[in-house]
């Protein structure tokens, strides 16, 4: 199945999401380009599942 990205504008990928609307994965950056990678919840994972 593939997904979509919700970018800033900044063109940082701040989302995956599915067709249907629903975010898998969401993408935060701190002032260093350094990434947090969040669950459906909002909660901090290790990693992207969808690498």
């Amino acid at each position: 199945m593939w997904m979509r990205w919700c970018q800033d504008a900044n063109w940082n990928v701040t989302a995956l999401v599915m067709p249907a609307g629903v975010v898998v994965e969401r993408y935060s950056y701190d002032p260093y380009g350094q990434v947090t990678v969040r669950d459906v919840s909002g909660a901090v994972i290790a990693g992207s599942a969808k690498d």
